[in-house]
């Protein structure tokens, strides 16, 4: 797989004039919503995200595969970001209604979730960077409210319905994004 060229994925590490300390990602449900029920590949790719961010213009994991991002006016790999801590979330239980499709979610979820440990244990902080990861997952066991399946018009039918989080859904990330970062040394 050649150098990555895309724009959008250059002005994260090329134009940044301020570079970022912190990092916060949350990501994957898209793209299983949008039929890529790979949940390896894609708790992969988030991973291949974090070690680019960390390692672009140095060292990336042979076992991620990432493409290193490409400045597009000098063509040069995009210097890593230094001194950053990433906290990277699994995601968050998804209470669906329906048994069946509960568990097939459920399912799904814990896979990521698992992958996504995996993954990121790969990824190679350089020194004064680290990488942590914020479990949503056990903490929103059993909770009520959190995404928008809960509530009016957020469940229209067993395929039809929205698992994006509600007002008290982002209060609950941030709170765990910031236990997180408390708890980190």
């Amino acid at each position: 797989m050649g150098p990555a060229r895309s724009p959008d994925a250059a002005g994260a590490l090329c134009r940044a004039e301020q570079r970022p300390t912190v990092v916060t990602i949350t990501a994957g449900a898209n793209d299983f919503f949008r039929n890529d029920f790979d949940v390896v590949s894609s708790a992969k790719r988030v991973a291949q995200a974090v070690d680019l961010l960390l390692n672009n213009d140095g060292d990336l994991s042979p076992a991620l595969g990432a493409s290193r991002v490409l400045d597009p006016v000098t063509v040069l790999p995009c210097r890593a970001l230094k001194n950053v801590t990433i906290l990277v979330s699994n995601y968050y239980n998804i209470p669906h209604p329906e048994p069946a499709v509960f568990q097939l979610l459920d399912t799904a979820v814990q896979g990521f979730n698992q992958a996504l440990s995996s993954w990121l244990q790969i990824v190679v902080a350089p020194t004064g960077s680290r990488v942590a990861v914020v479990d949503l997952y056990t903490p929103s066991l059993g909770r009520q409210g959190l995404v928008t399946i809960d509530r009016r018009l957020g469940y229209n039918g067993p395929f039809d319905f929205d698992i994006h989080p509600t007002n008290l859904g982002h209060a609950f990330l941030a709170g765990e994004f910031k236990k997180k970062w408390n708890s980190l040394p």
